[in-house]
């Protein structure tokens, strides 16, 4: 299960700022990456190994960024956070940005009661800046392995530093959003009892992802009549 920070169409102009911002730190990295890396940019270990290394990278800046945009279990969520709570108590200053569209329930409910200012937000793009100054984010693939790049480029970090202003614009403490998700569940418990039992076919199939087309094709309805079941 998936929750959507700020879903819907008041919410078009913020989503699509961070949307251009990913896309150009995306361009500046792959620019970066055709000119040729530095050596020692690219992290090209095994995945255990590139985790500790960006752990190292981490502990020893003063300031670290994160935005997370994959899907993390909560057992290693809590493994991250005993690892960021070391880090805060060394003095590092921590952020930590989470898109709500990969949080399970048990992680969206951890990171709402941890001691840490955790937040959520719309990130569609993970990585870290460090000090202001290096970038850590996805580097290619070489030889089907995945890589890591931590670089100081100057039009990288120009790019990160746009594309954080942006994810902080839609962020909100998870402990909020926590609440929120809650109230929203509350209410279309409530509207879902005034629903007739082919609107609530029609909600459910919405709910799941499908279009309004595709729900006319699987309930034999047109696609006007399915919008106004749910207008």
């Amino acid at each position: 299960m998936s929750f959507e920070l700020m879903n819907g169409p008041q919410y078009a102009v913020p989503r699509q700022r961070v949307e251009d911002a990913a896309l150009a730190l995306q361009v500046a990295k792959v620019r970066h990456l055709a000119d040729g890396p530095a050596a020692g940019e690219l992290l090209t270990g095994t995945f255990k190994e590139n985790v500790e290394r960006i752990r190292d990278l981490c502990g020893e800046a003063r300031d670290v960024v994160s935005v997370q945009q994959r899907v993390v279990p909560l057992e290693s969520f809590r493994q991250g956070h005993a690892n960021n709570r070391r880090m805060v108590r060394l003095g590092v200053r921590m952020e930590s940005l989470y898109d709500t569209r990969n949080l399970s329930p048990d992680v969206l409910e951890f990171i709402a009661a941890a001691d840490l200012p955790y937040h959520c937000c719309y990130g569609p793009v993970q990585m870290k800046l460090l000090d202001g100054r290096r970038v850590l984010i996805d580097g290619p693939l070489l030889e089907e392995r995945t890589t890591v790049m931590h670089t100081e480029d100057p039009v990288v970090v120009a790019a990160a530093h746009r594309y954080v202003r942006q994810v902080r614009a839609t962020a909100i403490l998870a402990a909020d959003f926590l609440e929120r998700q809650r109230g929203a569940r509350s209410a279309r418990g409530e509207a879902r009892e005034l629903l007739t039992p082919r609107q609530r076919l029609v909600a459910d199939l919405l709910d799941a992802g499908a279009t309004d087309a595709e729900v006319a094709h699987a309930l034999s309805l047109s696609v006007r009549t399915v919008r106004s079941e749910v207008a």
